[in-house]
């Protein structure tokens, strides 16, 4: 009898035993079903583990910013239904229910923009795999955001100024005060105050003179409204022109390292105007002109003109080109009439040839002077419009583009009233052709965090770059983007993600890292520049012709 009881006693503990083990056994399972769920909930979501020090919105915002596909995040649903069973199965019915509560009210990107902390995963273990068929979160951006290196610190873009003739270097004045030198590949820069060679300090500075491709850098510390300048002064050395009567300039090229030639009214009122020749600030003896125009510029060591026909009473092109031993100009040669007497006289430089633009309003002639020679003078119409932005001249290495961003009132939210259209033109020996960009119909299809906000009428900036259209625009949650194609393929063209304005110092942002942007662009590339929020300093990004996109590198 006690055999037996002892045999049954043996009996039950091992019953026992076996349904603990059992129990322990099955709470381990449920235990890491449940992790597995809630890493395939991440994998999803989310993609690869988060980094040290990386936040779950932070993530989210660069999986949006790179535009992620329609179905997604949509399509993580199911795992966030499996994970709140999964806990439940587990006994962790406080967690299930949390689950349930968050990941219930909607799987939206815009929702989980609006409730980062929705993103929190209860169960998520550090080297727990998710299910091998999760599909994994779309990959996030790589965009440089307000951590890379600035080209200076403090100040900003307000007053910025370029070459008086771009060409295929680029110099900026940002901030006016600060000179910035771009290498030959635009992809570095050294940015330098100016306030240790201006004569005065450092106030409202502009490049100015037009000079040789290559040569010295001069700028001017007062342009005023007729061109006259106060005075103006070698960039990195301070070797101050003129320091006598600088007033009398009106027009100047450089040439050499302090050479210059200026055009100025004549001392004598009835003889008109004359060239000098300076070293420094020691002046030649001057060369009188016979001169008449009604418009008139030099322009580099060409000097173009408006003036009366000699045969007929219409308005004709003159030009001639500048002389510098002896000092004086070439024989002028006729260009032919102009219907419109141009209100101002601009160029740049391609390759091989000196671009002139005539505008008055929304109309412009454009000729190219190369080798001696002139082109036919060609006629390119922009839309008129009185809310036009600032008109952008670009030379690439073989044509002229002109851009300008118009706005347009319309009403799309009770915020979002501005509209934007891009007017591009482009002109080669052969001719010009013209194309306007409307962004909302661009944009179309893109959802309104795409989107420029239509709050602020400098958040969009275009140019001509190497016979494409490039616009950028600072977007309401998507950062700083920009589309570069023919302008006739720029709708289907996609968008590309050039600075994360949505970061600042590796934290999300929703009032955004810039306050202010500008685009330039030259032979091998744009550049834009960036200003900081908070005073903080300018940064710049290259984008190449191909698209490529890389931050501008500090130099000394």
């Amino acid at each position: 009898m006690a055999r037996r009881l002892i045999g049954v006693g043996v009996l039950v503990v091992v019953l026992v035993a076996l349904g603990v083990g059992t129990w322990v056994l099955l709470g381990k399972r449920a235990a890491r079903a449940a992790q597995v769920a809630a890493a395939s909930l991440a994998h999803c979501l989310l993609g690869a583990p988060l980094a040290q020090g990386e936040a779950a919105e932070h993530r989210l915002h660069r999986i949006a910013a790179a535009g992620p596909p329609a179905d997604w995040p949509g399509r993580c649903d199911k795992y966030a239904t499996g994970l709140a069973d999964a806990l439940e199965r587990a006994g962790q019915k406080a967690d299930a229910a949390d689950v349930r509560g968050r990941f219930g009210r909607g799987f939206t990107l815009a929702r989980f923009e609006q409730e980062p902390e929705s993103l929190s995963i209860p169960g998520l273990t550090p080297g727990v795999d998710p299910a091998p068929d999760v599909p994994a979160a779309p990959t996030p951006a790589t965009a440089a955001d307000d951590r890379v290196p600035r080209l200076f610190e403090g100040g900003g873009l307000a007053g910025t100024s370029s070459d008086p003739v771009p060409g295929a270097a680029l110099h900026v004045i940002a901030g006016q005060s600060r000179l910035c030198s771009f290498t030959e590949g635009l992809d570095g820069a050294k940015c330098a105050s100016l306030a240790k060679t201006a004569p005065i300090g450092a106030q409202d500075l502009v490049l100015w003179p037009p000079g040789d491709p290559g040569g010295s850098v001069w700028v001017s510390d007062h342009l005023q409204a007729d061109n006259r300048v106060q005075r103006f002064f070698r960039a990195d050395t301070g070797t101050l022109f003129d320091a006598k009567s600088p007033e009398r300039a009106v027009y100047a090229h450089a040439h050499g390292a302090d050479g210059f030639v200026t055009l100025e009214p004549s001392e004598d009122p009835a003889a008109g105007w004359r060239l000098s020749s300076w070293a420094g600030n020691k002046r030649g003896t001057p060369v009188e002109l016979d001169l008449s125009f009604k418009r008139l510029a030099l322009l580099s060591d060409r000097l173009v003109w408006v003036a009366r026909g000699h045969d007929d009473d219409y308005d004709h092109l003159f030009s001639a080109s500048l002389v510098l031993e002896p000092l004086g100009l070439g024989k002028p040669v006729d260009h032919g009439v102009v219907e419109v007497v141009p209100d101002t006289i601009e160029a740049c430089r391609t390759k091989d040839a000196l671009a002139v633009v005539l505008s008055r309003g929304s109309d412009a002639r454009v000729v190219f002077f190369s080798d001696g020679a002139a082109s036919e003078v060609k006629r390119v119409k922009l839309r008129a419009d009185a809310k036009a932005g600032p008109r952008v001249l670009a030379c690439s290495s073989v044509e002229l583009t002109l851009t300008r961003v118009v706005t347009t009132a319309r009403k799309r939210t009770h915020t979002d009233a501005l509209g934007f259209v891009v007017q591009h033109a482009r002109c080669s020996k052969a001719g010009c052709e013209s194309s306007e960009i409307d962004l909302d119909a661009m944009l179309e299809s893109a959802p309104d965090a795409s989107r420029p906000p239509g709050t602020r009428s400098g958040d969009v900036v275009a140019t001509g770059l190497d016979g494409k259209l490039l616009v950028v625009w600072r977007s309401a949650t998507r950062g700083i983007r920009a589309r570069l194609a023919e302008p006739a393929a720029l709708p289907t063209a996609p968008d590309q993600l050039v600075f994360d304005d949505g970061v600042s110092n590796g934290r999300r942002v929703l009032a955004g890292s810039v306050t202010s942007l500008r685009l330039v662009s030259r032979h091998s590339a744009a550049v834009l520049l960036l200003e900081l929020s908070a005073s903080r300093g300018v940064v710049g990004v290259r984008i190449s012709p191909e698209g490529g996109v890389s931050a501008v590198a500090p130099q000394g």
